[in-house]
């Protein structure tokens, strides 16, 4: 009789699938539907000041505007979900999720690092647009999508804002947020008295 290849006790659960490109960019199409319309809404409001202007500067600075909003909602969503959920809506329905490398709940500072590292490009090509500094827009977006890209050919699918931030995004239905105050950076829990 053969012998049954040994299997190890330590392994823990089932291994780390990280997500692809398609199933990312398909959560971020969906993040774009949801984030669009709450950025118009506080857009409009805020671009009353461009009343006074010609109708070509008006129309620049309107669209920098509009620009640099998104992109600011962007930022806020997506730090406050990862920090909450480790994902956005739009990840939800693709099972996705953002982990650190080895697996934990994303801390609050590396949330942050990895959107700002992800939205800065673009709030870049946001105010170089209103300024028409075409070179730097340019610079930007190859920035912004040679990121993103990157995951293509990275063995981790990871982007350039997961690699500088340290997180890694993974297929898990079930994946168990952290409750904020658990979270590594927000120091040691205090015992009652």
């Amino acid at each position: 009789m053969e012998n049954a290849p040994a299997t190890s006790s330590a392994t823990v659960g089932p291994p780390v699938r990280p997500g692809g490109f398609l199933p990312r960019l398909s959560a971020a199409v969906l993040d774009a539907l949801v984030l669009a319309p709450v950025a118009f809404l506080l857009f409009e409001p805020a671009f009353e000041q461009a009343h006074g202007l010609a109708a070509a500067e008006a129309s620049v600075l309107r669209d920098a505007w509009r620009y640099a909003t998104y992109d600011l909602v962007l930022l806020l969503y997506s730090v406050l979900m990862l920090i909450r959920r480790s994902r956005t809506l739009g990840m939800m329905p693709f099972k996705l999720c953002v982990t650190t490398l080895d697996g934990s709940p994303l801390p609050s500072r590396r949330a942050a690092l990895r959107t700002l590292t992800y939205v800065a490009p673009l709030l870049l090509a946001a105010w170089a647009f209103g300024a028409g500094l075409w070179l730097v827009f340019g610079i930007a977006h190859v920035l912004f999508w040679g990121g993103l890209l990157w995951m293509i050919v990275d063995p981790r699918n990871q982007a350039l804002h997961d690699k500088i931030a340290g997180t890694l995004v993974i297929v898990s239905p079930s994946y168990p947020a952290a409750p904020a105050a658990a979270r590594p950076d927000h120091g040691p829990e205090q015992p009652r008295r």
